[in-house]
């Protein structure tokens, strides 16, 4: 049986009387996802469970039943279960909104918690990216309207993401496009002299993000968004934004992506400011700079949009209707809201052409395709399991944040940052900050040592 088989649920598990589980679709720092299926509705599902590693322990061969590992970790335990299940409380309020994954289910079972989501079947921006190159300006463009129409959504009941970035945007094979993970969401309007968790996605998060006490709210979604545009239409991971504050060098998009339009670009650079009061301030602002090039385009290729109706008419209609009142395009968050009324238009041509595209593993852009190798980067828990295996010391693994590294990928090297709990016999626990590194051999990822940092 596979190491990661005792910890996970079995095959044919039923949770909740209904949802059945089918495959492990992937594990994180805090949690195991599962294929499953609703046997009430007959409908395939996702569901997430509450599963922190080094924190607690199960052996699926007697029961399903999860343990906490050490008796001092069950307050932090039960913390982040409660903060697990608001999560699910969280994206529920938004289950109308296009570009959000609906959650339909949240329970407690087995001494943890679960959520119970639509399945997305589909692949991330950073999978699509790293098989097959970037992707155009207008292609993402048209892919991510209805993200961030949701997202103003969200932004509107005082709620921000703060871990938006490729692997967090589904592409869907019906044309759909979906934002997930809302496990660091928070209330931005609630914050006073409150500190947050810090939560860190190198070369994605704000600098304010860095700090327990830095002011944030949309300006660091916006952030986040400019940089996941940037890194689809380029190809290169922003550099950290702590890194720019000291000596700001990141480079124009255009320096890699030729015909990207000058409203766009410098749309992008200001939402990817370095100090948050330089940047956009709500997605209103950033939506109207950001598809402003992008909206006259699409009036000069007349490309089809869809009525409520969902009949088809043609932008020169809708010029028509502009010049006599009715239905004329509007400013900032109305010029998306228009866009992704498109949209549902496009979801059935353009946007659904291009995920066909990519499903049939074609390169959009036509841009260089990176490495195959990429695609067998060890796991979070490969690495955890690494770790103890190579080291000279037992503890428990913290924090553990992949750096997706274009320089270092050049050089076939692969590294991590992480904190380890070191578990030292006769002595104190201490926490350090440690770097983990793999180097490529024979085009697999060997893992080369875990060098503590301090």
């Amino acid at each position: 049986m596979e190491e990661r088989d005792y910890h996970s649920l079995q095959k044919g598990t039923k949770l909740n009387g209904r949802y059945i589980i089918e495959d492990v679709l992937g594990e994180g720092g805090f949690g195991i996802t599962y294929a499953g299926r609703d046997e009430l509705l007959g409908v395939k599902v996702a569901v997430k469970e509450y599963y922190p590693q080094g924190i607690v322990v199960r052996n699926n061969s007697v029961d399903d039943v999860v343990t906490v590992t050490y008796a001092k970790q069950k307050d932090v335990f039960n913390k982040g279960k409660t903060k697990f299940l608001e999560e699910a409380r969280v994206i529920a309020k938004f289950n109308d909104q296009e570009g959000i994954v609906n959650v339909t289910d949240f329970f407690e079972a087995n001494n943890t918690a679960y959520i119970v989501m639509e399945y997305l079947d589909g692949i991330t921006l950073k999978e699509y990216i790293a098989e097959n190159g970037i992707l155009s300006p207008e292609d993402i463009l048209e892919l991510m309207a209805p993200v961030l129409e949701s997202l103003d959504e969200v932004h509107k009941q005082g709620l921000i993401h703060r871990d938006i970035s490729p692997d967090n945007i589904m592409l869907l094979k019906n044309g759909k496009v979906k934002l997930m993970d809302f496990g660091a969401a928070r209330d931005y309007t609630d914050f006073g002299e409150k500190s947050l968790s810090i939560v860190l996605k190198p070369g994605y998060a704000p600098e304010e993000q860095y700090r327990s006490r830095g002011i944030q709210g949309p300006w660091t979604d916006i952030y986040a968004l400019s940089a996941t545009i940037y890194k689809c239409i380029t190809g290169i991971t922003p550099e950290e934004s702590m890194q720019r504050v000291i000596e700001d060098s990141l480079e124009k998009p255009s320096k890699y992506c030729k015909d990207i339009p000058k409203g766009m670009e410098n749309a992008i650079m200001k939402g990817m400011a370095a100090l948050q009061k330089n940047r956009y301030q709500n997605l209103k602002e950033f939506c109207e700079a950001l598809y402003s090039d992008f909206e006259d385009a699409g009036e000069e290729k007349k490309k089809p949009v869809s009525k409520s109706d969902g009949t088809l008419k043609s932008v020169n209609e809708e010029k028509e209707k502009a010049k006599s009142g009715q239905n004329a395009l509007g400013t900032g968050m109305e010029k998306l809201q228009n866009l992704t009324k498109k949209q549902k238009m496009i979801a059935g041509a353009a946007v659904i052409l291009v995920v066909l595209l990519i499903f049939a593993g074609t390169s959009l852009s036509g841009g260089k395709k990176q490495n195959s190798s990429t695609s067998n980067l060890p796991t979070e828990r490969e690495m955890v399991s690494d770790v103890v295996k190579n080291s000279q010391w037992e503890g428990t693994i913290l924090n553990l944040s992949i750096i997706d590294d274009d320089i270092n990928r050049q050089y076939e090297v692969y590294t991590a940052d992480c904190e380890i709990e070191s578990k030292r016999q006769g002595g104190s626990g201490t926490t350090s900050k440690a770097k983990i590194t793999y180097k490529l051999q024979d085009d697999e990822w060997v893992f080369v040592k875990c060098e503590k940092q301090n």
